[in-house]
């Protein structure tokens, strides 16, 4: 008898665990964050299936829940299956493997399958940074009418989609702001983990909790 607490026991405990913050967590996102959800789990779901059967395996919760990680590194909608991902943990590389014909771009990392998670939230620190420099210094510059010769600067300096990619910071922070604000929150304590200064993941954090209050305010 394998008693009580087995591998696909724990494993479906995690699973529920899960499950309130997923809902919320679509709930705040919507089409945007169901898109990255399907996409996430149809791809480790394919993997999980092919990894299992070729060794004459039954498919498992546990097998799921360790074997591995994948990160999206950008919004589905843009780019569909060809999103970059970023995958860690045993079953990384055969996954990369079997989605590669899909021309699917993945990017193995060493560790386990949490590092693919930890590197997706020290990005954040990066982009989320970013929006918020972008966001704080467009205000600034419309408080004094130099809005758009601000925006032309900063385009010049982030290179040929400069422009574009402006826009995608300013609206994306704004229709997902509290997404991301739960996004910093995690970011920042990843990078407290490491031992590092934060101080600017800190004030993005404040920026993003500004545009959530703006949003819906009491």
């Amino acid at each position: 008898m394998r008693g009580l607490w087995d591998r696909e026991t724990v494993a479906l405990l995690l699973l529920a665990s899960v499950v309130p913050l997923a809902v919320t967590w679509l709930l705040a996102t919507g089409t945007d964050g169901l898109l990255r959800l399907v996409f996430v789990l149809a791809a480790a779901g394919f993997w999980h299936l092919a990894f299992m059967l070729a060794r004459a395996q039954p498919p498992s919760f546990a097998g799921a829940f360790t074997a591995l990680a994948v990160a999206v590194l950008a919004p589905v909608e843009r780019a569909g299956h060809r999103t970059p991902l970023l995958a860690s943990g045993p079953g990384a590389r055969e996954f990369a493997a079997r989605v590669g014909p899909f021309e699917v771009p993945v990017v193995v990392v060493d560790g386990d399958a949490g590092e693919a998670a930890r590197l997706r939230l020290l990005r954040s620190v990066f982009m989320k940074g970013l929006a918020a420099l972008v966001v704080e210094g467009l205000g600034a510059s419309r408080a004094v009418g130099s809005e758009e010769w601000l925006r032309q600067q900063m385009a010049q300096e982030l290179g040929p989609d400069g422009d574009a990619l402006i826009g995608r910071l300013v609206e994306g922070s704004r229709t997902h702001a509290v997404r991301r604000e739960h996004e910093v929150r995690a970011a920042l304590a990843a990078l407290e983990a490491t031992g590092q200064p934060a101080d600017m993941t800190r004030a993005t954090l404040a920026w993003f909790e500004r545009l959530v209050a703006e949003r819906d305010p009491e």
